[in-house]
């Protein structure tokens, strides 16, 4: 089951998406001479199925830089990128690539990387 964007696996079974996250667009200011002020213009809260990677996904991940550890399936929405996020459960998701399951127009496959606690970091 080989599609166009590359994102083979099946759509989610009904239920699977089994917990609400917030999806925000981060954008950076500066402030005073050295720092950066974060400011999330656009915040989105979607239901999402959030699972850890497997050891083969992560390992490659790690060869090309893109440390990915877990996968975030949302209903399709357009406009997601590299500097979006993904809060859940009080912890912080950077998304480091995302896709169209299929090519369906249904489903957002999101790879994140998880950072931390939401919380101390914002």
């Amino acid at each position: 089951m080989k599609s166009r964007s590359g994102v083979s696996f099946p759509f989610p079974e009904s239920g699977e998406l089994d917990r609400k996250v917030l999806i925000r667009l981060r954008s950076d200011r500066p402030s005073g001479y050295a720092s950066l002020v974060a400011e999330y213009p656009d915040n989105v809260r979607r239901w999402a199925s959030l699972r850890p990677v497997g050891t083969a996904v992560w390992s490659a991940s790690v060869q090309t830089d893109e440390r990915v550890t877990h996968r975030c399936i949302v209903r399709y929405m357009q406009g997601i990128t590299t500097d979006h996020e993904v809060v859940s459960r009080g912890r912080l998701y950077a998304v480091r690539r995302c896709a169209d399951l299929q090519g369906a127009g249904e489903f957002l496959v999101m790879d994140v990387e998880e950072i931390g606690d939401a919380e101390v970091l914002t």
